[in-house]
């Protein structure tokens, strides 16, 4: 499929002339001078469907239900040629470019996948924004990259001809803008029709661009869905500074989408449970697709008690929350993995989601300072020592490793595309952590393609003491999925979490995805209170919550009673929304 003829004429060009062809199915579909009436054009030859009179695009599938072409021409006085650029129908993803000698280029696939264009070459990075500003030329980066019609002309010149990587990733950020970008946000074709001469991306566009997924199901859930309220929360309010404007409700919504992702929800959960439903139509959404980070192993990482403290960041366009946080002064002591302690929220993943791991490394005694590095290596490497700019760790007579002066441990992000749709779904994800300054550190995380949310709390029912000192662990899983487990409760018997009777036990965390190619969730609890003489049991006993048949809902289950101790454990599910 391909894009259609199109003329345009940029403002102060007299040299060139762009012509754009839009092809859908080997035919041309569109004609125009215009590159506002081009877009507008775009929208609605792409949207098989609608929302809130915004167009949308075909449901996504593996593999992708159709493609569509762009070309562009140049005619100058300079260079004349043309670039044709092939993207997919259900989420205008540019999967590559064709050059003008007819070689396809295409963006980097997984090890043992077929091309989508049949005789591509890979062009050595992938399509997602990181790959291709990873990609880009030494001292460039996204905000560098300047976007604008009057730019197009040698944008097209330079994919045609050109073989440099980082020229190629340049080229292809503008092009993604200004055919991509536009056609899904109003806000960024205004720009690029308000500034022909060019400007650079704003930090502001980056962020914004990637709310796509999100604020489209917003609108189409709301479709599926009239009676489940949305607005966003006032700490994800997205600010567009260049229209003043604030996005919270589902208008903000339809006043800046131009097109919406290719996404489909089940209109009625009254005739079938959630799971049935899934199973009927299993291209649609009953729940959402939630993102869980599980844990980070931790190998090869000794000394003198070290301790680990720092951060792990998920932002998936509109929202960004923590679900990792310590200190430096709740720094916990480094073991086989540490445990995520954050968000009370379900995390969505609609789009391309960033997993920023920041994690720096201390030691429990006070450490002797002002040695430069020659007197530490001098002294053979039997003690360590940090001074106010350099830190040397020493792990034995004669190893040294020298860390900057923030300590940092890791500092690198990971990146799930839901575009991709080779992306993984309901299995656990193990990406290693390649910056690590020591030892070796990989994250465990999984994302739920179709999920509701499962919010999980634990009371101590009853007790023999006013206040028991509670130490243990309490995970969740899913039948048939026991490697995946979500750690809601971690301590040991020095740590114990002093607790009252009737009160809730203080969880890790609490927000569970439970994806619906389950049948229930599973919750693990061996918890005992902690006593100077002799540790009385509390629990030892795994329980089952099914799925339920509607959204919302509620159920408990308290455990055997065991020497006058006992807990309930109650589970509110919903949609994750």
């Amino acid at each position: 499929m391909s894009c259609s003829k199109y003329h345009l004429n940029p403002a102060n060009s007299t040299s060139q002339r762009l012509r754009f062809l839009l092809v859908v199915d080997e035919e041309t579909v569109v004609s125009t001078t215009d590159y506002l009436d081009f877009i507008r054009q775009l929208r609605r030859r792409l949207g098989v469907r609608a929302s809130h009179s915004i167009p949308a695009l075909a449901v996504q599938a593996d593999p992708p239900p159709g493609f569509c072409d762009i070309i562009v021409e140049v005619d100058g006085e300079e260079y004349s040629g043309s670039v044709r650029f092939r993207l997919r129908v259900d989420n205008l993803y540019l999967i590559g470019y064709q050059m003008s000698g007819g070689q396809w280029l295409e963006f980097d696939r997984p090890p043992n996948t077929a091309p989508l264009i049949q005789g591509s070459q890979q062009l050595g990075f992938n399509c997602s924004y990181v790959s291709l500003a990873g990609a880009l030329p030494v001292g460039q980066k996204m905000t560098s990259v300047i976007i604008g019609l009057n730019v197009l002309g040698s944008t097209i010149r330079t994919l045609a001809t050109s073989e440099v990587g980082g020229e190629r990733a340049r080229c292809l950020i503008i092009a993604i803008f200004m055919f991509c970008e536009a056609t899904r946000f109003s806000p960024i074709l205004d720009l690029i029709l308000n500034n022909p001469e060019g400007r650079v991306i704003q930090r502001w566009m980056i962020d914004f661009v990637r709310s796509w997924g999100i604020l489209s199901g917003a609108l189409l859930r709301a479709d599926a869905y009239p009676d489940e309220p949305f607005m966003l929360a006032n700490e994800d309010v997205i600010h567009l500074p260049e229209h003043n404007l604030e996005i919270r409700t589902l208008a903000d919504i339809v006043s800046i989408l131009g097109i919406l992702l290719g996404l489909c929800f089940t209109g009625s959960r009254t005739s079938l449970s959630l799971t049935a439903l899934n199973n009927a139509q299993p291209q649609c959404f009953v729940g959402l697709p939630l993102l869980e980070v599980f844990s980070v192993e931790i190998g090869g990482i000794s000394g003198d008690d070290p301790r680990i403290f720092g951060t792990i960041t998920i932002s998936n366009g509109v929202s960004t929350r923590k679900v990792y946080n310590r200190t430096k002064n709740n720094s916990e002591y480094v073991g086989l993995y540490i445990e995520p302690n954050g968000t009370p929220e379900a995390i969505i993943a609609y789009g391309e989601i960033s997993i920023d791991v920041n994690l720096l490394l201390t030691y429990d005694r006070e450490l002797k300072r002002g040695l430069d590095n020659d007197e530490t290596e001098a002294m053979g490497g039997s003690i360590e020592f940090f001074n106010d700019t350099k830190t040397t760790v020493a792990w034995d007579s004669d190893v040294f490793i020298s860390l900057d002066p923030a300590k940092i441990l890791v500092d690198e992000t990971i990146t799930w595309d839901a575009f991709n749709l080779r992306s993984p779904y309901d299995q656990v994800i193990t990406a290693p952590l390649a910056s690590a300054a020591l030892g070796s550190l990989a994250i465990n995380y999984a994302v739920c393609r179709n999920a509701v949310a499962a919010t999980v709390f634990v009371a101590l029912r009853e007790a023999y003491e006013d206040t028991s000192e509670v130490y243990g662990r309490i995970h969740a899983f899913y039948d048939g999925w026991p490697q995946a487990r979500s750690i809601l409760f971690h301590r040991k018997s020095g740590d114990y979490a002093s607790v009252e009777r009737g009160h809730n036990i203080p969880l890790l965390k609490s927000v569970v995805p439970v994806p619906l190619i389950r049948n229930s969730l599973k919750i693990e609890a061996n918890l005992t209170e902690y006593d100077p003489i002799a540790d009385d049991p509390i629990v030892y006993q795994t329980f089952d919550f099914p799925i339920p048949d509607s959204l919302p809902a509620s159920s408990f289950q308290d455990s055997k009673k065991n020497d006058g101790n006992q807990i309930r454990i109650t589970v509110n599910w919903s949609s994750g929304y």
